[in-house]
């Protein structure tokens, strides 16, 4: 009983690992998914700058809930597959050309850079149609980016307020 408390506690820690190294993760259902569709699925995500990984989701929870992402805890259930990796425009071809060839595929949310696209939301992630779509993903991201460096900072909030005005200026005139 010790060993099997001992192993799903290791498993907490390596996705609780997982989540902060990674800049994105995706979570899929494949409740409806035929093996061997899964398969396909897993041999085209498994790539170099992917990790996949199929857990329990009470201790993908706990990891979620360690990482501080409680407000993503409720919405899953069924049968998932977790896709961690840190480039956005990849996962993102991927999950198209996935999401295209089979019907079952059901992508849940994806957290990329402190936004969680839920269920219809996550095609405004995966439908990146042109390099505008990518810098517009790029700008968000480093807003998020800049936000969390201004806290750490301590600035005040009106310094913070003025530099994201000054970037959304700089991104209508540009």
């Amino acid at each position: 009983m010790k060993n099997n408390t001992l192993r799903k506690t290791e498993i907490v820690k390596i996705t609780e690992s997982l989540i902060e190294t990674y800049d994105l993760f995706v979570i899929i259902d494949f409740t409806k998914v035929k093996s061997i569709e899964l398969k396909k699925i897993r041999v085209g995500l498994n790539k170099d700058d992917f990790k996949l990984q199929i857990i329990k989701n009470s201790l993908f929870r706990k990891a979620l809930l360690k990482t501080g992402h409680e407000s993503i805890v409720d919405l899953m259930s069924g049968q998932n597959l977790f896709v961690f990796g840190n480039n956005i425009g990849h996962l993102v071809t991927s999950l198209r050309y996935i999401s295209k060839n089979n019907m079952n595929f059901k992508v849940i949310l994806a957290y990329s850079h402190g936004r969680t696209y839920l269920k219809g939301k996550v095609f405004d992630l995966i439908n990146v149609k042109s390099k505008l779509d990518e810098i517009a993903i790029f700008v968000c991201a480093l807003r998020f980016v800049l936000v969390k460096f201004l806290r750490v900072l301590k600035y005040n909030n009106v310094r913070l307020l003025f530099l994201l005005k000054s970037i959304e200026l700089n991104n209508k005139k540009g």
